[in-house]
């Protein structure tokens, strides 16, 4: 019998206000830990704190090769990087309020791995939802432009982030 089973994931809240609060042409890229092996992937994205819809232009998912559960080196160099859609898209919009799961990704995965996901924000977001990182797995990376096929982020346009946003 095969069934979904939740990997990772954290808490939802409004994050802070700031005048920072709008982004634009900008990749987040996440890392998230597998805890269990499996054949298929599926993502989940929330909006749930704003009052405005959020277009995610596109996403990706791939296997970091540098940083693994078992390792504290936070190296970023994924390979196998494969496009998510939703309804067959790579264009998603997220409604205010809104939560969406991505289509099934055929991307086998095994206990102990880590994963890169990153989504590309071409137009003008509202990043009001936003989960303040802590802990072992809890960081991304930030970087202008669109990075989402890049093996690493390129460090003269990215930084690290403790935010994690949609």
């Amino acid at each position: 019998m095969q069934k979904w089973v939740t990997t990772w994931g954290n808490a939802e809240a409004p994050s802070e206000q700031r005048e920072q609060v709008y982004a634009k042409n900008l990749t987040l890229r996440y890392y998230i830990p597998v805890m269990a092996d499996g054949s298929k992937v599926r993502l989940y994205f929330s909006n749930k704190h704003t009052d405005e819809k959020v277009v995610i232009s596109s996403v990706t998912i791939g296997k970091n090769v540098e940083f693994t559960i078992d390792s504290m080196d936070k190296a970023d160099k994924t390979v196998d990087i494969k496009k998510v859609t939703f309804n067959k898209k790579s264009k998603c919009k997220l409604a205010k309020n809104a939560t969406l799961y991505s289509d099934e990704i055929d991307y086998p995965v095994k206990k102990g791995e880590m994963l890169s996901v990153s989504l590309y924000l071409k137009d003008c977001a509202n990043l009001s939802t936003g989960t303040c990182l802590t802990g072992r797995y809890s960081f991304g990376n930030i970087a202008e432009g669109n990075c989402v096929y890049e093996e690493s982020m390129p460090l003269y346009v990215s930084r690290d982030t403790s935010k994690n946003y949609l």
